[in-house]
């Protein structure tokens, strides 16, 4: 065989594998978003700061790739045409294209390619950075902006996007996001604010007033001491029972329920809907009382903000009817 005949074979051979090599180069944008690789790069994430960096020239990378593409197809097809002639090269082009998305997959044309590129990118890329005559060739950089690849990054995305939601609706997303990592302890009323009453008292004038004055409705009702919690009193179930003959143990709810301190406000809320409660006493690890959770903390917790609505006479469907919605 001649070897002029030789070579072409040989530079045919090379030609199509450079034309894989160039399809197969993988310029990435990123996995994640712009976002989230500045807030990474900002605490000293050096492989953050790597794809920034490249996703500054990503787009005269594909440039480039698309550039050595046509050369590089237009030469292997030609020189093809010399060797074969034209209905063999349109068989052999028709036939790798047909073989292109399966060779694509397999591993060692990737990894060629990888090793291949990643070299011609650093010594291309010096050259290309400021490149202006390439701006108007440039393909649109698809980047994943719509991801939202942690909690940090959306948060940060919140705190910048007051002006266009709005303060309390940044507010209530914020505090929705956090709710399932916020614990019990952290939105407890403490046992050192708690207003309790002695299973033993008499339910009198002065008592009740005492206990409206605290703006509560339910309080603990201690038998011993504080740790030994026997049971709730709910105050507007009483105050249409004689005063002067009713003791607290009569009329308190006997079913305390129970939750530690450590617990997440998603786990009591849960129990308090379960239970169909209203209040929790919190106790730590060594079955002491530390404090009450109610239902009011955590919705106030979960929206972010307390709930203040005057309005209480949802027994009244005319009151409600005319209620004036704002």
């Amino acid at each position: 065989m001649d070897i002029s005949l030789i070579l072409l074979i040989i530079i045919v051979i090379l030609l199509w594998s450079f034309v894989f090599i160039v399809a197969c180069w993988r310029i990435d944008t990123s996995a994640v978003s712009i976002n989230e690789l500045k807030r990474r790069a900002q605490k000293g994430d050096s492989k953050a700061l790597e794809q920034l960096s490249r996703l500054k020239v990503s787009p005269k990378l594909r440039v480039i790739r698309y550039i050595l593409m046509v050369f590089s197809l237009t030469a292997a097809t030609s020189v093809t045409f010399l060797l074969s002639g034209f209905a063999w090269t349109i068989v052999i082009v028709i036939v790798l294209g047909l073989l292109y998305p399966y060779l694509k997959k397999l591993a060692f044309m990737q990894r060629s390619s990888d090793i291949l590129m990643e070299k011609f990118e650093k010594k291309i890329t010096p050259l290309i950075a400021d490149a202006r005559w390439m701006a108007a060739m440039e393909q649109p950089e698809i980047l994943s902006q719509l991801s939202i690849n942690s909690l940090d990054e959306l948060r940060e995305l919140l705190a910048h996007s007051q002006k266009s939601i709005g303060k309390k609706s940044v507010m209530q997303l914020q505090a929705s996001i956090d709710f399932t990592h916020k614990k019990v302890k952290d939105y407890m009323t403490p046992v050192s604010q708690l207003k309790t009453i002695s299973r033993d008292e008499m339910l009198g004038p002065l008592v009740l007033d005492d206990l409206h004055r605290t703006g509560h409705s339910r309080f603990p009702v201690i038998g011993e001491d504080e740790n030994d919690i026997v049971g709730l009193l709910y105050l507007p179930e009483i105050t249409q029972l004689d005063r002067d003959s009713t003791t607290v143990v009569s009329v308190m709810d006997e079913r305390p329920l129970f939750i530690r301190e450590d617990q997440t406000l998603t786990h009591a809320l849960h129990g308090i809907l379960r239970h169909n409660h209203h209040l929790f006493i919190v106790v730590n690890k060594d079955k002491e009382t530390v404090g009450v959770v109610s239902l009011s903390d955590i919705v106030e917790s979960l929206f972010g903000q307390k709930i203040i609505d005057t309005f209480d006479e949802f027994d009244d469907l005319d009151a409600v009817a005319s209620h004036n919605v704002t």
